[in-house]
């Protein structure tokens, strides 16, 4: 264990604060390393978070020859095929040139790796089946949790424009494409807006749109943090982790064009009048 943490470059006081509350003081972390103190599940999990490694890495005894063992998965990825690293990374099965391997990191992949070692369950079931079909199922099964805040975000905003518009112009988009013909906005929105837009919709519309830009943010948010080095993964669903961020977030790109067309739809009511 003190070898795992001295490669890592870090002082006692350095490891344990890395562990949140309640956490092993340095102290503590003495013993443990000198065999004084044994380790809880729960204070194994911790160490496994902070040093970025697999739970078994701490438990079996290293020999004085062992010095190659994976000294981290989250945000350590390796070029090597998708079979090979993740065989190495979780079944210690070296690849035949380890001398070649070269350490890079992906911060997506240190994410989702970070929250599930953070779950005894997933440990124990990645330690019960070590294959790299089951860590991709559970890193893609993970992904959608970590997307989840954003998704949520795009749901609650086309509820406030569905409330306003007393429908969900969402689906009015499917198989519509833009053009001279077709004009900027599916034309079965016309109708559903002249019902139900009876008031001036300046304010509401900016309201609206303060909201999509803080959707935005976030969706810049994950991106800029999380998306610039994820092409050096080592599995498909974190190496396309752009593209399903913009895919999750493709409907924000119909509010200009709802927006338009609820404006349109007053303007229309008005000439009437």
């Amino acid at each position: 264990m003190r070898r795992i943490r001295e490669m890592l470059g870090l002082t006692r006081d350095e490891a344990t604060a890395r562990i949140e509350p309640p956490k092993l003081t340095s102290a503590m972390l003495a013993r443990i390393e000198t065999g004084e103190r044994g380790l809880s599940v729960e204070e194994l999990v911790q160490l496994a978070v902070a040093y970025q490694v697999p739970p078994a890495t701490i438990l079996i005894p290293w020999s004085q020859e062992d010095i190659a063992k994976p000294p981290a998965l989250s945000g350590a990825d390796y070029k090597l095929p998708l079979e090979g690293a993740q065989n190495w990374t979780l079944s210690y099965e070296y690849p035949p040139y380890p001398s070649a391997i070269t350490r890079f990191g992906s911060a997506i992949q240190g994410a989702i790796n970070a929250r599930l070692y953070a779950n005894p369950a997933t440990l124990l079931a990645l330690s019960n089946d070590p294959t790299p079909d089951n860590y991709i199922a559970r890193t893609t099964k993970e992904l959608d949790a970590f997307l989840e805040p954003l998704t949520q975000a795009i749901e609650n905003f086309y509820t406030e424009v569905a409330d306003f518009c007393r429908f969900d112009p969402r689906p009015h988009f499917e198989g519509f494409e833009e053009s001279e013909q077709n004009g900027s906005w599916p034309a079965s929105l016309d109708p559903l807006l002249l019902k139900a837009i009876t008031e001036d919709p300046t304010t509401a519309l900016a309201k609206l749109e303060e909201k999509r830009a803080k959707v935005a943010e976030l969706k810049h948010a994950y991106l800029s943090g999380y998306g610039k080095d994820a092409v050096y993964s080592t599995i498909g669903p974190l190496r396309n982790f752009p593209e399903t961020v913009e895919q999750r977030c493709a409907a924000l790109i119909y509010y200009p064009k709802i927006s338009t067309a609820i404006t349109y739809a007053y303007n229309q009511q008005t000439k009437t009048r």
